[in-house]
């Protein structure tokens, strides 16, 4: 099941900009995920309800809401900076440095 689960999700990663997140992070359904971390690795927790896992990610800050001014700071941005996957009811993306 893992396996299957885990070639669905890859299959499903998309770059997009902020405009499709804004009414994800208004409902309180988006969840930033660190760079350090590998985005399907976490939707496959987030997925199979590995909450031990989960929460360690969330203490130590690796998941979170995004911040008001990081909204405010992306809301005009128009280049594909975001890796998103969609776990209902959940949106985990995570944020591509810009380049040099």
């Amino acid at each position: 099941m893992s396996d299957d689960l885990r070639a669905q999700l890859e299959q499903q990663i998309h770059r997009v900009d902020w405009k499709p997140l804004a009414p994800h992070a208004k409902r309180g359904g988006l969840v930033i995920v660190d760079s350090q971390l590998d985005l399907l690795e976490v939707a496959v927790a987030v997925a199979q309800d590995h909450g031990e896992q989960v929460q360690r990610w969330m203490a130590a800050q690796q998941l979170r809401r995004a911040t008001a001014p990081e909204i405010e700071a992306w809301r005009n941005e128009t280049d594909e900076r975001f890796t998103v996957l969609i776990v209902q009811p959940y949106v985990l993306a995570q944020r591509l440095e810009a380049p040099p």
